[in-house]
């Protein structure tokens, strides 16, 4: 993470920490994903097991059945 933060720094690059989230992506006969502790810039990154990013529906175990969900009128 350190040499993120440098990367970022030297690029003049912004990330917003809290708004970042991290993902532990895991093939589902993995029941508990080894999942680090990520801090940036002294916060703590949180995990979701499923978030949006560019519109797109993102689990874990990387399953369409959210994203197409998401897209199926109610």
């Amino acid at each position: 993470m350190r040499e993120l933060e440098t990367l970022f720094q030297e690029n003049n690059l912004i990330i917003n920490s809290e708004k970042t989230l991290a993902v532990s992506f895991h093939s589902k006969q993995i029941r508990l994903p080894s999942r680090p502790k990520i801090t940036f810039k002294n916060i703590d990154i949180a995990y979701k097991l499923e978030l949006r990013f560019l519109g797109i529906c993102i689990t874990e175990k990387l399953r369409r059945y959210t994203q197409v969900r998401s897209l199926s009128p109610s």
